[in-house]
């Protein structure tokens, strides 16, 4: 009897439709970013130029993850290197480069947002890292 039981359970168990829990799925999307004042600016080495607005998309890049979309106007410079990976359904690391600087973000789910740093980084040895808070916004381009 408790055989059957067992097989009962496990039989309802496989056909239960489970939830979604695709990192890429659940993270795929628009944000925006704003870098806290965690010090003076003074004290700040290098200019964030970070992309304020961006896309996580759901396409593979050619050799890294998932492709990373720059969505500001402001952030002119290219970004050739531009890539996304999930650490899981609540954490995820985006990498913006040229090769030769760039910036590495990685950020973690905090209730209705995502709070993380920023560390950015070039050839020379300079790097600087800054907090930061995104949080998920619609993917409408604005009109120009």
């Amino acid at each position: 009897m408790r055989t059957a039981w067992l097989l009962a359970i496990l039989l309802c168990a496989q056909f239960t439709p489970s939830l979604d829990r695709d990192p890429v799925k659940l993270l795929a999307g628009c944000y925006e970013l704003r870098v806290l004042p965690t010090r003076p600016p003074d004290l700040v080495k290098k200019p964030l130029l970070l992309p304020r607005k961006f896309q996580l998309a759901s396409e593979h890049t050619k050799s890294f993850g998932f492709v990373a979309k720059n969505l500001d106007p402001k952030v002119e410079w290219d970004l050739p290197i531009s890539f996304w990976t999930a650490k899981d359904t609540d954490s995820v690391q985006i990498s913006w480069g040229t090769g030769y600087v760039g910036y590495t973000v990685l950020l973690k789910r905090s209730g209705e947002t995502f709070r993380g740093n920023a560390d950015y980084f070039d050839d020379t040895g300079g790097h600087d890292s800054r907090d930061v808070v995104a949080k998920t916004v619609n993917c409408d381009q604005p009109k120009k």
